[in-house]
Parts: C-alpha cells; structure tokens; sequence
C-alpha cells in the first residue's frame, strides 16, 4: 500500500517519541520481513532507565512511572495499549494491518515457532540428504546395470564356449572321416592314372630315363618263365653261350 523504508522508519520514530518520553531509543526498519518475506517493519529498542521526567501517560499506573531515574515498566496494560496504537497508525496512514488484540486463530507463541523452524530445518537437511543419497543410488543402480549387462555378455560366451567344446570331437570326426574319404578317392583316382590296362601278367611298363620317351619293350620276369630242363648245345656237343639272362 506505498509503504517505504523511509516512511516506515519516519513513523517508527514518530511512535517512539510518543510513546517512550524520556527514553534513549534506536529505531531500525528492516526492508524485508523474517525469513525473507519482504514485509517492511520496525524495530524500536529502549533504554529502560528513564532519563527525564515525563507527563502521565494512558499506559502508566504509577508515579514512579513518570519520574527520571526510574524504569520502564512492561506491564500487560502498556503491552495492549501499544498494539491499540500501531493498529490505529496503519488505519490512520491507510496501511495494511492485522488484528494484534485478539490475534491469528492459527497463532502460535515464539517458542513454538522457532521449534517449528528447526524442526524444518532438519527436515530440509534430512531431505537433502536423501536426495543426495537417491542420487547416489541411481548412479550405482546404473552401474550395477552395466556390470549385470558385461556379466551376461560373458556368461553367453562362456555357453558358447562349452558348446563348441561339447561339438568339437565330432566336428572333428566328421572332418576325419570327410579328409580320408577324400584321401582315398585321390588315391584311387591316382592309381587308375598310373595303372596300365591290356597288360600281361607279369608284365611292367616303366621308362628307363627322363630323356626317354618312348617306354622299353615288354620283357617277361625270370622269376615267372619256366627254367629250361636241357640248356642249349651245338651240333659239337658244347653249351651254347647265352647273353643275358634273356630268351631270344
């Protein structure tokens, strides 16, 4: 409703004058309410020790209350006859105000609210350690989730591994058995190459150098002729001489 730092300490010391005669005051405005709810406000702070003596006012209920060296009495009385003050400044200066007679019906003593404000402030604190802690455990949560992912992958490979291993005697017959049979059929292939049909028995076809191209004539084995029973002779009677072991 208007209300400046300025204005508000100039009727703060306005009040205080009124109210506290004969009192050494300090008067402070604060820009911003408790907790930083922005509610301009002023502090007024006394000496207690009257100073000079001062005319009878509504709240006093005794001489000494008027009389210099004599102190100031907070009485129930004086309490509410200044709230009935304030609220008639803001009325009178056109200014937000609160009903400071009867009070909030949700009003609570200081005790409690500065109870109250610990206790929020150990919740805050508890709060931001769980956040932090929540934090923190989504952080492992994720590494455990690649940790369990790397797991898996090697546990698969391990499956892979044994069933290799479990199939690898047969792989292993059946690329025998494949390499033999192969073996064999060149074999085979390679004797029908070098096997000679329409040939005797006893009979070999070879060459007798690598200069030579055409093969040497057939010859029968010793070993598989009949020996002679007489050798030959001429008409003299003498053993005809025979060369080589061959028969003409």
């Amino acid at each position: 409703n208007g209300l400046t730092v300025d204005r508000a300490q100039a009727l703060g010391e306005q009040f205080c004058k009124e109210h506290f005669p004969g009192h050494q005051a300090l008067v402070c405005t604060h820009p911003d309410g408790h907790n930083h709810s922005g509610n301009i406000h002023v502090h007024i702070v006394i000496n207690s020790l009257r100073i000079a003596e001062v005319p009878l006012l509504p709240y006093m209920e005794r001489p000494a209350d008027t009389r210099e060296g004599c102190k100031h009495r907070c009485t129930d009385a004086a309490m509410e006859y200044f709230k009935a003050e304030v609220m008639e400044m803001c009325h009178r200066e056109n200014l937000y105000q609160i009903d400071l007679l009867n009070g909030s019906k949700n009003r609570v003593t200081e005790r409690e609210y500065w109870a109250k404000r610990k206790g929020q402030a150990a919740l805050n604190k508890e709060n931001a350690f769980l956040a932090a802690a929540s934090a923190e455990l989504s952080n492992v949560h994720a590494e455990l989730k690649a940790v369990e992912s790397t797991l898996r992958e090697k546990k698969d490979l391990q499956k892979q591994l044994l069933a290799y291993i479990k199939t690898k005697p047969a792989r292993d017959g059946l690329r025998a058995q494949k390499t033999e049979k192969a073996r064999r059929a060149t074999g085979s292939s390679t004797k029908a190459s070098l096997s000679f049909p329409n040939l005797p028995p006893g009979i070999s076809r070879h060459r007798e150098s690598k200069s030579c191209q055409l093969p040497r004539p057939y010859k029968r084995r010793l070993s598989s002729l009949p020996k002679r029973k007489t050798p030959f002779t001429t008409s003299t009677g003498r053993r005809k001489r025979t060369s080589g072991n061959c028969r003409p």
